[in-house]
């Protein structure tokens, strides 16, 4: 009995996931590419390659369909993808009638166009084994792109063993030595049927760990492995926010999808409804004051804001020209343009690291460089792991691009080469 309201459960959620590909329009899709997949099979029949279907799910609208199963995809991605491989299985098999299509000769890649941004499933450092979560960091290291085993195709070499037909294994389920599950004898692959595709291992460690803390004890930030494969590799870059979504496995967390970060501000600015942000009343009656009193000067605005930094300090008037190019750095972080770059050199920069010290409560990030080998810190790493890995990491230069590098005593700069490698 508790079998059979199971398997009306899981009928039932198959029925909802058929609906959302018909409302989404991916069912003429998947027809689509399983028709060219026909062809290709009739060409060359003996050695079979797999269906690869990357299916986009939108959380908002099977939500709408079905709360029950988005409910099953977010809590329990691995039971929804079984349920999800099945219908896209028999909405390929079907529709472009390849009726001796196997479940397994399906590679399917799951992706998200988004996961809501629920506390529960919103990270910025270690995940545990849960659920789909929706991580937050900066990508601090990645190797470079190597070739993973998606899928490889064995049959059994007993002669008359009921499993002789081909089948194929997905990577993470491919042994040593794989053996048959029916007379458990050494099954052989088919290596030219083998289906690999590219993976990169990146840390991304939680944005906090970056900013200009207030706080005065040092917190120690631990980075996060995470696994992007196929097309999430296309546009990886050091030193740039993401937000990942996907699942906690054994040795890394596996991304089913990446988005460039966007901040609230960002998001209201560029969205289409919003025709203008609205500045802060403290803002406003600046503006009117100052286009009372100077009703012919550009820069009125922004030479007052930039006089109060670091008043505390040091008089408004005082390293003004310092502060104001400072301040239109860090305003100058456009959506496709790097900002333009601030560099303070001279006999006595105690000044100006006050200046930038304060300055950098106002950028994204905040990096202090105090190790004396900096030359090669600054620049990024490239090393060799144990298991044979190229790892790129960046330096602080690059994980400062949005915000402020405090590079420290400048005699720490010893050698020609090492100074016109910095200013260059």
């Amino acid at each position: 009995m508790v079998s059979r309201i199971i398997s009306l459960v899981a009928l039932n959620y198959k029925e909802h996931f058929l609906k959302y590909l018909d409302k989404s329009g991916d069912l003429p899709r998947i027809k689509e590419i399983a028709e060219r997949y026909k062809k290709k099979i009739k060409k060359n029949n003996k050695h079979q390659m797999p269906l690869v279907i990357l299916l986009e799910i939108d959380v908002v609208l099977l939500t709408e369909i079905s709360g029950s199963f988005s409910r099953v995809l977010l809590s329990e991605p691995d039971t929804a993808s079984c349920f999800i491989r099945d219908v896209v299985h028999c909405a390929a098999s079907v529709l472009a009638d390849i009726p001796h299509l196997q479940v397994q000769d399906l590679q399917l890649l799951l992706r998200l166009k988004c996961i809501p941004a629920l506390p529960g499933l919103t990270k910025m450092g270690p995940v545990g084994p849960t659920g789909l979560v929706l991580l937050k960091g900066i990508l601090v290291a990645h190797t470079r792109p190597f070739k993973y085993t998606r899928s490889a195709m064995f049959c059994c070499l007993v002669k008359h063993c009921s499993e002789e037909k081909q089948f194929r294994l997905e990577g993470d389920r491919i042994q040593s030595a794989p053996r048959c599950p029916q007379c458990k004898s050494e099954m052989r692959e088919n290596c030219r049927a083998r289906d690999t595709a590219d993976r990169v291992l990146g840390l991304l460690v939680c944005p906090d760990a970056l900013e200009n803390s207030t706080s005065k004890h040092a917190i120690r930030h631990q980075s996060v492995l995470v696994c992007f494969q196929d097309e999430l590799i296309a546009d990886l870059k050091l030193g740039v926010r993401y937000d990942v979504s996907g699942v906690q496995q054994n040795l890394f967390f596996q991304a089913w999808n990446v988005r460039l970060w966007k901040s609230g501000i960002d998001t209201k600015v560029h969205h289409p409804g919003i025709p203008s942000l609205p500045l802060p009343p403290s803002i406003c009656t600046l503006h009117s004051v100052l286009s009372y009193r100077c009703p012919h000067s550009p820069w009125s605005l922004v030479t007052a804001l930039a006089a109060q930094m670091a008043s505390d300090v040091y008089p408004t008037t005082a390293l003004l020209h310092l502060k104001l190019g400072l301040l239109l750095s860090l305003a100058s972080q456009g959506k496709n343009q790097p900002p333009v770059p601030v560099l303070a050199v001279g006999p006595d920069t105690l000044a100006a690291h006050h200046v930038f010290m304060r300055g950098s409560y106002l950028a994204q990030r905040c990096i202090k460089v105090n190790s004396l080998s900096v030359c090669s810190s600054l620049e990024g790493l490239a090393h060799n792991d144990e298991q044979g890995y190229t790892w790129l990491e960046a330096g602080a230069l690059l994980l400062s691009s949005t915000g402020v590098c405090l590079l420290g005593d400048w005699t720490k700069f010893k050698s020609s080469n090492s100074v016109s490698s910095l200013l260059s």
